[in-house]
């Protein structure tokens, strides 16, 4: 195995539900908000790479950097260098961390006046 890994903290083993705060905090774009879910579904002994998440999806290299460094800001992804012999580093550990510590929940609003929603 490479020096590389991923790490969830606070999973539920049995499931890999999304916690309702990640999906509607709106500190985080949409296109974040997506890629947490994703990431968050994936098992452990995944290898984490942005270039294999850029050929995941539709967007872009730097949009896919983007997202990650939304992640990274709200306290829901943290990389840690992992050391290696010599003083070097093997790799990357990317830590997930449960969205009950980090997601905000923001209230809904505004869906009652959706009335001109075709006329955009």
């Amino acid at each position: 195995m490479s020096g590389d890994a991923i790490v969830h903290e606070g999973r539920e083993r049995y499931s890999v539900p999304v916690h309702r705060a990640a999906l509607r905090d709106s500190r985080l774009s949409w296109g974040a908000r997506g890629l947490f879910a994703f990431l968050w579904d994936l098992p452990s002994n995944w290898t984490p790479c942005a270039a294999h998440l850029k050929k995941m999806g539709p967007d872009g290299r730097d949009a896919v950097r983007a997202r990650l460094a939304e992640l990274e800001a709200v306290g829901a992804l943290r990389f840690e260098r992992i050391p290696g012999e010599g003083g070097r580093f093997s790799g990357t550990r990317w830590v997930i961390l449960s969205p009950a510590a980090w997601a905000r929940e923001a209230p809904l609003r505004g869906g009652e006046g959706c009335a001109d929603a075709d006329q955009d």
